[in-house]
């Protein structure tokens, strides 16, 4: 059982009385956690919600700790105090800007993302590299001091891959498990990466790796067997889905519809319209989506004057030394761009999928690991 302390005023002029949890049997730890103030709380009521962008997965997870989860991660909260959302309890990890600049938008999103997504000539900055691993050191001290003994930690993507081995040199009564949400590139594009060694055996040292599809984790037993001459026997591919019973009852919602009318109107009310989801960035396949569209145009698929391709712009994770762009129009008809704000997001496939494997470590042994300590 967790421990508890009673928590005193916080610095918003708010108390909360509730029993707050000094360790947890779950921890989950994310680089950025999509975290809101909750105006209308009480003294006794949540603090904080979910800014749900991805369906309800920050929630499931949530409800998987038994009200003994907590979460790890930048929020935009206004303090780091933690705060309860839900069923669970966040732990904000305050950055500064300068390793926001240094850790998110460089190494995060400028050296790694490019080569998960294969993409050639990532942007390699020492500086950047030491704060990557300076980050993942907080996260892995912030989660020493809240797992309870033999407590589950499920980390998440690359932004923390050298998680896992240091919880391991720290707590090796944890069990810990990493989420790639990324796809992990071929051996010959991980190979460039000056850091291959230390972010793959801080994979290698989770006991579960989950990755997106089935070439990921080919990809990832190949880089084993390449960087390590061992084979990895503890991966998971939990592929995203699409919540299509949240979306289907959007389409039915009055609000809906009727927002949804009047952005047809606002782009020239065109016979189709293309819907992008994702961030206008190099990482969601910005390139490759636009010239599949030139294409379909190019090949009279479809007619220029009746057709347009709606990308709603997200707040962009962006590399260091790129642009994005809020809309994409037909030659000769400029159409302005709108969102609805309705869209359900991806499903939470993935994280449920993991709450249940989080689970049944309870009851079972920890594999040994084959491949050489570091």
């Amino acid at each position: 059982m967790a421990e508890t302390e009673n928590e005193g005023p916080r610095a918003d002029g708010t108390s909360m009385n509730e029993a707050v949890p000094t360790t947890y049997d779950l921890v989950i730890c994310a680089a950025l956690l999509p975290a809101e103030p909750q105006a209308d709380a009480g003294p006794h009521g949540n603090l904080a919600r979910w800014r749900d962008r991805v369906a309800g997965a920050f929630a499931s997870m949530s409800r998987s700790g038994g009200g003994r989860c907590a979460w790890v991660g930048r929020t935009d909260l206004p303090d780091d105090h933690p705060v309860r959302i839900g069923d669970a309890w966040l732990h904000p990890l305050p950055m500064s800007e300068a390793e926001i600049h240094d850790y998110a938008r460089g190494y995060c999103a400028s050296t790694l993302s490019p080569v998960y997504h294969g993409i050639d000539h990532p942007a390699i900055r020492r500086e950047w590299s030491e704060a990557y691993q300076r980050i993942n050191a907080r996260f892995a001290a912030k989660v020493d001091a809240l797992a309870s003994p033999g407590a589950t930690v499920w980390v998440h993507d690359h932004h923390l891959q050298l998680l896992p081995e240091m919880l391991r040199r720290r707590r090796p009564d944890l069990r810990v498990g990493i989420q790639l949400h990324s796809p992990f590139p071929p051996v010959e594009l991980f190979l460039r990466l000056p850091d291959r060694h230390a972010l793959l055996s801080g994979l290698l040292s989770a006991d579960l790796i989950g990755v997106p599809d089935q070439r990921s984790a080919d990809n990832l037993r190949s880089a084993a067997r390449h960087l390590f001459g061992t084979d990895v026997a503890t991966i998971g591919v939990y592929a995203p889905s699409a919540d299509l019973a949240g979306v289907r009852a959007l389409t039915r919602d009055r609000r809906v519809r009727t927002r949804a009318k009047a952005i047809r109107a606002e782009i020239g009310d065109p016979a189709t319209v293309f819907l992008v989801i994702g961030r206008l960035d190099h990482t969601q396949g910005l390139l490759r989506r636009i010239d599949a569209y030139a294409r379909l145009l190019t090949d009279r698929r479809a007619d220029p004057t009746a057709v347009v391709l709606l990308w709603p712009p997200r707040p962009p994770s962006a590399p260091i030394g790129t642009s994005s762009c809020a809309k994409t129009s037909n030659a000769g008809s400029p159409r302005s761009t709108a969102t609805s704000g309705a869209w359900a997001g991806r499903s939470s496939t993935t994280c449920t999928a993991i709450s249940t494997a989080a689970r049944s470590w309870r009851s079972t042994s920890r594999p040994t690991f084959s491949w050489p300590p570091r």
